[in-house]
């Protein structure tokens, strides 16, 4: 589905209504979010996708990724961002990221994707006008992508070999 949603923005622009973000490392990306306003409301935004590659979570990625995200939505106007995902039990740690983003449960479909696997929906009302500095952003991701470029080249020493 990812894909077809970059498809959709490439061929069509801005008017395909989906918004993306990409983090990258070492020449790969390892996170993006896809985002985009509903259609027929005035300041409500879906985040259709955030994602980060296994091998990245729990180094602070997604929830920069989210923050700016939510900066983003914030600048072109979004008031409130809608999430969703399933009830099922493998889903518990994304939910648990959401709630940890300030995201709160607003509605649950019961059986919407199978028998006894609800859409857990949940919603988060942007404040006042979000901005890098007031997030604090831009010190924390600079830190961060320090912080991934010292553990990659651990990982690969060859990158600091002179070139």
């Amino acid at each position: 589905m990812a894909v077809e949603l970059v498809q959709e923005r490439l061929s069509k622009g801005e008017s395909s209504g989906y918004y993306f973000l990409f983090v990258g490392m070492n020449e790969r990306v390892v996170g993006y979010s896809c985002y985009g306003p509903i259609p027929c409301t005035k300041e409500s935004y879906d985040l259709h996708w955030i994602a980060v590659l296994h091998e990245f979570r729990g180094r602070g990625i997604g929830r920069d990724l989210l923050k700016r995200t939510e900066m983003k939505i914030s600048k072109i106007g979004g008031k409130r961002i809608y999430v969703d995902t399933s009830s099922r039990d493998q889903y518990e740690p994304t939910r648990s990221f959401y709630r940890a983003g300030g995201y709160e449960q607003e509605a649950v479909l019961k059986d919407f994707y199978s028998p006894g696997d609800d859409k857990v929906i949940y919603a988060k009302l942007l404040g006042r006008q979000l901005t890098e500095r007031n997030l604090g952003l831009v010190a924390e991701w600079r830190c961060e992508t320090a912080r991934l470029r010292r553990i990659s080249r651990k990982a690969d020493p060859s990158r600091d070999a002179p070139g």
